[in-house]
C-alpha cells in the first residue's frame, strides 16, 4: 500500500506541478507540503479534500487505499486514458487489438464491445502503449522502467484533449447515467 507522501509526489509528477502549486491548492505553506511529501507530517482531511477536488482524484487513491486514481468522472485528456490502461489490461477479457475490418463484433462466438477512437494521436499512443505493455507483461521491462515510461507518456499527452462534442446515436441505449 502506498503512503500519502508517495501519492502526493506521484500526483505532482503526473500533473506536472511544483510543490508550491500543490501547497496553494491545499491551503498550506510549501514547507508543510514538503513535510507531507517526506512523510514527517500528515495533512488534515480538509487539505486532502481540496487536493482531490482540484485534481480530480479519489481520496482513497490519495491516501494509498486504492490504485484507482479517478473519481469516476469523464476522461478529458489522452494522459487520463493512458493512466487507466494498466487497470483495464489487468482484466482478462480486455485486450488491445488491431482490427482491419470495422465490423468485427464477435469474439470467440460471443458478442463483445468495441471502443473505437478516430483520433490519430490516440492511435499512435495506443500502438506505443501496446508495445511497451507487451514488453512489461513478458518480463522484458521491469516495474521501475515501466513506471518511468508511463510517467513520460502522461506528461507527453497530458494536454491532448478529446473532443467534448457529444454525438449520440438514438438507436444505441445509454449504459451510464450522464450525470455520473
Amino acid at each position: 500500500m502506498k503512503s500519502i507522501a508517495s501519492r502526493l509526489k506521484e500526483l505532482r509528477a503526473i500533473k506536472d506541478i511544483d510543490q508550491q502549486t500543490l501547497a496553494e491548492v491545499a491551503c498550506v505553506s510549501r514547507s508543510a507540503m514538503s513535510k507531507y511529501e517526506k512523510g514527517t507530517a500528515v495533512p488534515m482531511s480538509d487539505k486532502l479534500i481540496n487536493i482531490a477536488k482540484e485534481y480530480d482524484v479519489s481520496l482513497d487513491w490519495l491516501c494509498g487505499l486504492s490504485d484507482n486514481m479517478g473519481m469516476g468522472r469523464a476522461i478529458k485528456t489522452l494522459s487520463d486514458l493512458l493512466y487507466i490502461l494498466p487497470s483495464l489490461l489487468s482484466i482478462k477479457q480486455i485486450e488491445l487489438e488491431y482490427h482491419e475490418a470495422p465490423n468485427e463484433y464477435m469474439m470467440n462466438g460471443e458478442p463483445s464491445w468495441t471502443i473505437a477512437f478516430y483520433n490519430e494521436d490516440v492511435q499512435k499512443a495506443m500502438v506505443e502503449y501496446k508495445r511497451m505493455y507487451d514488453l512489461y507483461t513478458s518480463g522484458v521491462v521491469d516495474d521501475e522502467l515501466f513506471a518511468l515510461w508511463q510517467e513520460k507518456m502522461y506528461k507527453k499527452y497530458r494536454n491532448i484533449e478529446f473532443e467534448s462534442e457529444e454525438k449520440k446515436d438514438p438507436d444505441i441505449p445509454l449504459l451510464f447515467n450522464e450525470e455520473e
